[in-house]
């Protein structure tokens, strides 16, 4: 946002901060837990999607269904 007018610049611009919102500070992952390190999960060969790779993380809860709507939904937009 552009508020001012001065000539050196000062009060030309707005800038704001965000981050984690620690009153809640649960996140949501989906992978393959390794040794304690979530890294992507890849479908074998006995799946109908071979090779096909899983990986998202999301701040908040999210339930197991919710999780894939929103995958899915994702992935619709982007074909």
């Amino acid at each position: 946002t552009r508020v001012g007018s001065g000539r050196n610049g000062i009060g030309e611009s707005r800038v704001r901060f965000t981050g984690n919102d620690w009153r809640n500070p649960r996140i949501t992952v989906l992978g393959e837990n390794k040794q304690g390190t979530i890294q992507r999960w890849t479908a074998s060969d006995s799946w109908l999607c071979s090779g096909f790779a899983l990986r998202d993380l999301r701040t908040g809860d999210a339930s197991r269904d919710d999780l894939f709507a929103a995958l899915a939904s994702e992935a619709g937009a982007l074909t």
